[in-house]
């Protein structure tokens, strides 16, 4: 029916508190692999290596491992219960998958190396440099106990003294306290307790584990995988033969205007250009594909004898002949777009130097004699007009630094003036009189604008007023 849930709980508080006899007192006669908790597992291998019961132990760390085969924890259990069966091999194996799920500061990388190195008798002068390192990153009563053994082992009385104090400081409850105090007393064999594991390397036992190794193999096998992927085979080689791939024709676009820029080239320059190659060009060109043939011949004996090479020099030759099109084609680019901009810039000077030219001529306007004989608004003479003299307006006498009111006004004044003088003109001449309008004669001379209407009306109605006031004074 299944393990219950009050035993798996159980077993792990006991595991954690270390009191493997109680928690292996649970577990007999339960079907631990009724549960697919690989932690569980894992506290029930655990269980089984402290009592030295190795085949229960292996067999629930191996379905524990299954079950989770990125566990570290797993792991670490499983080298340590080869290490103490005399496995030395398959330990070895396991903590190379250790290391390489471990995180970099993970302190059980030290801690498993240290158990390596015992195992390998290693002199205790290098274990004390593993185990002092370990214990500065991460410290327990366990390996605290266990570097006090180490320091007794090597003499080291008052270091052996001072980590047992620690420890029974520390940890209170823990069942190496009493185990501290008697090796601070100097009453506990450390003879037996320090050399825990096999002197020799141990032979597998085919016969007791035949049907828990099938499926460690198996599962060995799939972890090696990770840590070793098998190296890239090659399926298919293909000989570069210097061909090149056609390039697609560029297609005009939306309105009937061909690109200037791009691989596109008209026929003529294509023809042009093999016209003009020479036959030192084809000299070099024949002996060019000469030295190809002979080097294609020494990299093929060179491919036979060496796979590897054969891949880096196709992928060499890729390369090259990547790079050779894409510097045709920036070149070809380049001539087409500095064409492009040369013709553009001769435009451009072209139209400024027209325009300088008729910047340079200055601006003339004939003086036109209407059918009635009157002159128009200068007073030059009709001899004067036909020989084309430049005619200066009367609005560019006015000074542009005057307000828009007294610019009007010195034009009115202006205007005024050379209607006096035309006057005195006409009157030696016996013509009939022609009024000049001259709200028109202003439009006329300045822009029938808006502006302008209301400028000229706005001085008629300040001049008319400034005629009543003056008439009512003088009749006053």
């Amino acid at each position: 029916m299944g393990i219950s849930y009050a035993v798996v709980t159980k077993v792990k508080e006991l595991t954690e508190t270390r009191q493997y006899g109680e928690a292996l007192d649970l577990l007999e006669g339960e079907d631990i692999f009724q549960s697919l908790n690989p932690q569980f597992l894992r506290s029930c291998g655990e269980v089984y290596l402290e009592n030295n019961r190795y085949y229960e132990s292996r067999e629930a760390l191996i379905r524990a491992h299954i079950m989770a085969p990125e566990g570290n924890r797993i792991i670490y259990d499983l080298v340590h219960l080869y290490l103490r069966m005399g496995y030395f091999q398959r330990a070895k194996r396991y903590y190379e998958l250790y290391v390489f799920h471990a995180a970099q500061d993970d302190v059980g990388k030290l801690y498993l190396q240290y158990m390596i190195q015992k195992a390998n008798r290693v002199e205790a002068c290098e274990l004390l440099n593993i185990l002092e390192r370990a214990c500065e990153e991460q410290y327990s009563d366990e390996w605290g106990f266990e570097l006090a053994l180490l320091y007794a082992s090597l003499g080291m009385k008052e270091k052996m003294k001072e980590e047992c104090i620690h420890i029974m400081a520390a940890f209170r409850n823990s069942p190496y306290c009493t185990l501290a105090e008697d090796l601070k007393k100097e009453q506990y064999d450390i003879s037996n307790s320090y050399f825990r594991f096999p002197l020799m390397e141990a032979e597998e036992d085919l016969e007791t584990y035949a049907s828990l190794l099938p499926m460690e193999e198996k599962q060995l096998e799939k972890d090696m995988l990770k840590i070793h992927p098998p190296a890239p085979v090659i399926l298919q080689m293909e000989d570069d033969d210097g061909t090149e791939e056609p390039v697609p024709e560029r297609k005009e676009n939306g309105f009937g205007l061909k690109i200037p820029f791009g691989k596109k080239r008209g026929k003529e320059a294509e023809k042009g250009k093999a016209d003009s190659s020479d036959g030192a060009t084809m000299a070099s060109e024949a002996t060019s594909d000469e030295q190809r043939e002979t080097k294609t011949e020494s990299d093929s004996e060179e491919t036979e004898k060496n796979p590897e090479m054969a891949i880096t020099q196709e992928g060499q030759k890729t390369e090259d002949r990547n790079s050779d099109e894409s510097s045709t084609q920036t070149r070809a680019d380049t001539e087409d777009v500095s064409a492009y901009i040369e013709a553009v810039m001769k435009s451009v000077a072209d139209i400024e130097a027209s325009a300088v030219e008729e910047m340079k001529n200055p601006i003339s306007f004939e003086h036109i004699t209407d059918t009635t004989g009157s002159a128009g608004t200068s007073d030059v003479s009709p001899e004067e007009a036909s020989e084309g003299k430049i005619y200066q307006p009367k609005l560019v006498q006015v000074e542009e630094n005057l307000s828009p009111k007294e610019r009007l006004e010195q034009l009115m004044k202006l205007i005024e003036a050379e209607r006096a003088e035309e006057n005195k003109k006409k009157e030696s001449v016996p013509q009939e009189e022609e009024e000049l309008d001259l709200d028109e004669f202003l439009m006329d001379l300045v822009g029938a604008s808006t502006i302008t209407q209301a400028m000229v009306k706005s001085y008629r109605e300040e001049t008319q007023s400034g005629q009543e006031e003056n008439d009512k004074k003088n009749e006053g």
